[in-house]
């Protein structure tokens, strides 16, 4: 009696629990497994498939990513162009948020050794600094940058707030972040006046150029503010611009405005709107006509 061979297959554990992969769900594929359940198909609630999109009550993928090509021109280009964007926002927001008013200083934080080693987020140590400055000191609103040197990271701000010795912010910031190496001392640049250079103290161009420097490194890819200060500033001043003038203000404006101290550019806007008044209040009329608004 001749024994037949039996060739041994290797079964996988999906089909031993009796549900079938799901690797390409075509249309038939699609009408046999919602139609034919009592034809043995069963779709896995764990396969393949089901995880990539999203199925099986979890969500998508983190770990899926698009991955598109760039040519290295474009690549340069675009980061040409983002650079010199993101600067010339900085200043816009800069000149027309932090230079209007306060006293003005430059704060330096470091990361120790032990910072480095233990992997402390330095951004969230710095929002838990910012809630004891305020909660001792009140006031205190900023525009900063960070920087990366080697393996360390620095954050450079320029504030506006109460004077603070440079002791108990060290002391703070050892204490949050393990690191005691604080810097902070007042703004000042030098204006030639006169023929001679003098020494001009809180002088919101010295804190731009101070904030820009970092900016136009490589590894420097974005800065942060305090809204109330600083966002919150360059709004209103840009809508007053545009009741005055007509038009949001261009970088001429801004570069013509910005050496100008608190009460220079106040006269200065009191003259535009005094000149553009009869502009403004005819666009104002024509705006309550137009959306049948009346006593706005």
């Amino acid at each position: 009696m001749a024994s037949s061979s039996i060739t041994p297959t290797k079964q996988s554990n999906r089909a031993q629990d009796g549900c079938q992969p799901e690797l390409e769900r075509t249309p038939e594929v699609v009408a046999v497994s919602d139609e034919g359940q009592g034809a043995g198909l069963k779709s896995c609630p764990l396969s393949v498939t089901n995880l990539a999109v999203g199925q099986a009550g979890r969500g998508a993928s983190l770990d899926t990513y698009v991955i598109s090509r760039r040519s290295p021109t474009l690549d340069r280009a675009g980061k040409n162009l983002d650079d010199n964007r993101r600067i010339r926002r900085f200043y816009q927001r800069y000149f027309t948020g932090v230079g209007v008013g306060g006293r003005l200083r430059i704060l330096t934080l470091t990361s120790s050794d032990e910072a480095v080693i233990e992997g402390y987020d330095i951004h969230r140590h710095f929002a838990a600094l910012v809630k004891r400055l305020r909660r001792r000191w009140g006031v205190f609103q900023y525009i900063g940058v960070r920087e990366v040197k080697g393996d360390r990271e620095h954050l450079h701000l320029v504030f506006r707030g109460s004077y603070m010795a440079q002791v108990q912010l060290s002391a703070m910031w050892a204490n949050i972040h393990k690191s005691p190496v604080v810097d902070i001392r007042h703004i000042y640049s030098w204006v030639r006046r006169d023929g001679r250079k003098v020494k001009v103290w809180n002088n919101p161009r010295g804190g731009a150029c101070y904030l820009a420097k970092y900016l136009a490194k490589e590894a420097v890819n974005r800065y942060w503010a305090s809204y109330d200060w600083v966002f919150r500033g360059w709004v209103g001043w840009s809508q007053r611009v545009k009741r005055a003038v007509g038009y949001y203000p261009s970088r001429a404006l801004l570069r013509s405005l910005a050496v100008l101290d608190k009460v220079k550019r106040r006269l200065a806007m009191d003259f535009l709107e005094y000149q553009y008044r009869p502009l403004w209040e005819w666009s104002l009329a024509n705006d309550k006509m137009s959306s049948g608004v009346d006593g706005l």
